[in-house]
């Protein structure tokens, strides 16, 4: 989603078509969302490398 206000407009959408229930929406941060003292360059590489992977895996998948 771009957008926090996207989030809540297909949530909702989604439970109107189900017709019930509940959902939370909770942002998602990436490594270069932190301050660098707080996430160093090694920790953003390793994770740059798991995402890659993951991509990987779900393109496998498709």
């Amino acid at each position: 989603m771009k957008s926090m206000d996207e989030a809540v407009h297909w949530t909702t959408h989604f439970l109107q078509v189900l017709g019930k229930g509940e959902c939370q929406i909770r942002p998602i941060f990436e490594a270069s969302d932190f301050d660098p003292a707080l996430f160093p360059p090694e920790a953003m590489a390793r994770e740059a490398e798991i995402l890659k992977e993951m991509e990987a895996r779900a393109a496998r998948k498709s």
